[in-house]
């Protein structure tokens, strides 16, 4: 006969898995060296032709900004002089006319914006170009900064910092434009949210759905509108209650190309992490306890981030990284480790991992000559508006990945040549390639100077 506690020992282990939901422990694919000081926040790039040459970064709170590609190799190490607190990644950014993926942090000391776009043709110590750095002008934050995260709004492609100091100060918004060279950039102050909490580090905004996360390290996260046309006033708060045990650090997003995904959140004080619906009131979905490549756990989880793209042959399904604080290192696991047969793989943005990703590639050539042309701005639009933005590389090469099928009017302009406007229709999972753009240099229309010493009829 079953005894009674039996069924009691039972039913509070089913209320434990119900409130806490399913553990499941993952190892790393790929394991970084250790940083020269105290790593904290990674961040990941994906090349956007070549998977496999996309790249992790890492922030050493003092010793600068590492870059590593996929197989844990570092590639660059950029010292920035004073303490670096966390980092975060932007695509298709407009600087000087050009289009670049930048990467930025916030040089907690200093009260400084620094500011580095990607060099797709880099060779091994230039994956980062740095642009604004302590000593610049015009990038000024919040003195003791601690919480930060890049924000591109959808609409228009404007580009936004949010940050908090540690103590005190307030979540505050800025604008990020160039400074009309490609050297510089301008931080302009947009508006406070009516945030009430507590020590904030963990910062997080979902640029397609328009909503920017504020993790309480002894509390729970905070959901607001992160455009600032809408309202700065607290939209929910959610993750308490759920196992994370304080300091709740690192938050990222795991991107579906519907709406869906996943907001992932580092449990420093119990070293896991804890997954939540991106849609909705942001269910809580499941526990992840991270291993070291020796398969051991207890890791002081930090700064994390994590992918949807794939990423090379080491991580066809995306990844997450997240940070070994007692070996001041990185760690890699395959999402569809993390995953199982609890979360979505959406490969590239798309549900149930279906590569057969609808791309558009080609080149962009002078029509005179046939010449690559680099760094010209190539758009799609719809409606008059451009749904997605690129610039051809240093051989004329554009390419839009994981885009939706339909018909686009395709738009490309560099200085000193006449914009180009053509038609291109794509099909679901299509593969577009071969598109060439013709740019036609502008005719010289100066007109000449007129004879000099010779004065003008007056009649007489």
């Amino acid at each position: 006969m079953v005894s009674r506690r039996w069924f009691v020992a039972a039913a509070l282990l089913l209320a434990a898995v119900q409130a806490f939901g399913q553990t499941v422990a993952v190892e790393p694919v790929v394991s970084t060296k250790p940083t020269a000081g105290n790593a904290d926040d990674p961040a990941i790039w994906i090349h956007p032709t070549q998977p496999e040459r996309s790249v992790i970064i890492g922030s050493d709170k003092d010793a600068g900004i590492y870059v590593y590609d996929m197989n844990g190799r570092e590639l660059q190490h950029i010292e920035q002089g004073t303490r670096t607190n966390n980092i975060d990644v932007r695509y298709g950014i407009t600087l000087a006319g050009e289009v670049v993926d930048v990467l930025a942090a916030n040089l907690r000391e200093v009260g400084k914006l620094a500011f580095l776009k990607f060099n797709p043709n880099y060779t091994n110590g230039d994956v980062l170009v740095q642009i604004a750095d302590k000593n610049s002008n015009n990038n000024d934050i919040q003195n003791d900064s601690y919480g930060f995260t890049l924000y591109r709004r959808a609409t228009d492609g404007s580009l936004y910092v949010f940050e908090k100091p540690k103590k005190g100060g307030a979540v505050r918004q800025y604008l990020v434009t160039d400074n009309g060279t490609a050297d510089g950039i301008i931080v302009s102050q947009v508006r406070d949210l009516n945030f009430n909490g507590g020590v904030a580090e963990g910062f997080c905004a979902d640029d397609e759905l328009g909503y920017v996360y504020i993790t309480e390290e002894a509390g729970g996260i905070n959901k607001f509108h992160a455009d600032p046309k809408n309202s700065s006033d607290l939209l929910l708060l959610f993750a308490e209650g759920d196992g994370t045990k304080d300091d709740r650090e690192g938050l990222a997003l795991y991107g579906c190309a519907d709406g869906t995904g996943y907001l992932v959140l580092s449990s420093q004080g119990n070293s896991t992490y804890k997954v939540y619906e991106r849609q909705g009131d942001n269910r809580f979905v499941k526990t992840i306890e991270p291993k070291d490549d020796k398969g051991k756990g207890g890791l002081g989880t930090d700064g994390l981030d994590v992918t949807s793209f794939a990423a090379g042959p080491n991580f066809p399904n995306g990844y997450l990284i997240g940070h070994d604080e007692g070996g001041s290192r990185y760690h890699l696991y395959d999402w569809a480790a993390v995953a199982e047969s609890d979360l979505t793989v959406c490969v590239n943005g798309r549900n149930g991992g279906d590569t057969n990703v609808t791309t558009i590639s080609g080149l962009v050539v002078n029509d005179l000559d046939s010449t690559p042309v680099a760094n010209a701005t190539v758009e799609l639009k719809q409606d008059g508006n451009a749904i997605h933005q690129t610039a051809s590389g240093a051989g004329g090469q554009f390419a839009f990945s994981n885009i939706a099928a339909g018909s686009f009017e395709l738009f490309c302009a560099r200085p000193g040549f006449e914009d180009y406007v053509g038609n291109v229709s794509v099909a679901e999972g299509e593969s577009l390639t071969g598109q060439t753009i013709r740019l036609r240099p502008v005719a010289d229309v100066t007109p000449p100077e007129p004879p000099r010493n010779v004065r003008a009829s007056n009649g007489e």
